[in-house]
């Protein structure tokens, strides 16, 4: 797969003057396009191909997250790169002083170093690629394109020749949970520690195809041995690596938690990101009844309504009392 050593996180905040570990992590996300040149089973927005994010629009946002102290920003699809504007929007960013800007890609256009190359010299300095399985048939299955699986490490071979922070996002589906400690296991030996295990909404693609669903009570078994060898192996997150998830299915793992509520629980939130975050999910997720009893009943956005719909909520039982955080805490929250 991928031969070349990639960049450490302790090396990417040597080379990018990104704030150290333990610094509250103030953000802006940019969905800069619906388009996407992958066809993913597990697509939740096939059918949303709306306009793209304008320069104009982008360069309103990038001003006002600088102005709010916002130190990431999180470029995001579709597929980012189908924007016209993308690398003008990237140059912005790096113009506005922006010291992480990161990008969150399927790496087929990374798979081309000439584009690659051409996206690093604009600014970006972090990718996050969509990894889907270690099993190159499976993964191109899920994304609907043949060879994309080869692409992803050609992507990250050439990011890691660029000196540019990689990882990956996992999209957990009923193909491929059960490869999630394998996942951490060979590609953390890749040297590789930023890894995110996404729970896709329940919309689009992902709802309608009943061989791709699957309950977190199927998934969370095999979480917790990833999650066991990374303690053994002392492997710390990078940030939050679970997605779309409630505290009430595993309780004492609110910290690696991302996307589940306001965060009072932390000591610091993305305060510029919250408005959207909430406009975001307030029209996927909602609270059950039972959840007024949970002691996070008023910062919890609750579960994704479409999943509930397709498993029931019989899953998602109150927090009555606190637990002890059981893993590590994220070097970024």
């Amino acid at each position: 797969m991928n031969e070349l050593k990639p960049l450490s996180l302790s090396q990417a905040i040597k080379a990018f003057k990104w704030p150290g570990p333990g610094s509250p992590v103030k953000s802006a996300e940019l969905l800069l396009t619906e388009k996407c040149n992958a066809c993913c089973k597990f697509c939740c927005a096939w059918k949303s191909l709306g306009k793209d994010m304008t320069f104009e629009k982008a360069r309103e946002e990038i001003d006002k997250a600088e102005k709010n102290g916002a130190w990431l920003i999180s470029l995001s699809g579709g597929e980012p790169l189908l924007n016209r504007d993308f690398y003008k929007i990237v140059s912005y960013c790096r113009k506005k002083g922006i010291k992480m800007i990161q990008v969150l890609s399927n790496g087929l256009f990374f798979s081309d170093f000439s584009i690659s190359s051409r996206a690093v010299k604009c600014g970006v300095n972090e990718v996050k690629l969509s990894l889907h399985s270690l099993n190159a048939e499976k993964h191109d299955y899920l994304t609907g394109v043949k060879g994309s699986f080869k692409k992803v490490f050609r992507a990250a071979e050439n990011l890691n020749r660029l000196k540019v922070k990689v990882s990956f996002n996992f999209a957990v589906n009923r193909l491929n949970y059960m490869e999630i400690p394998i996942f951490v296991k060979k590609i953390s030996a890749m040297g590789y520690r930023g890894f995110c295990f996404m729970f896709d909404f329940y919309e689009g693609r992902f709802k309608q195809d009943k061989n791709l669903c699957v309950s977190y009570s199927n998934v969370i078994p095999y979480l917790e041995i990833a999650l066991d060898y990374m303690k053994i192996r002392n492997i710390r997150p990078e940030t939050a690596m679970l997605n779309n998830f409630t505290p009430c299915l595993m309780p004492g793992y609110e910290n690696i938690m991302a996307d589940w509520g306001q965060r009072k629980f932390y000591s610091k939130i993305r305060k510029n990101s919250l408005n959207m975050e909430k406009s975001f999910y307030n029209t996927r997720k909602s609270l059950l009844k039972s959840c007024c009893k949970c002691i996070y009943g008023d910062i919890c956005y609750g579960p994704d309504r479409g999943y509930v719909d397709v498993f029931g909520c019989s899953e998602f039982k109150p927090i009555t009392k606190k637990t002890k955080i059981s893993f590590l805490r994220p070097l970024y929250l």
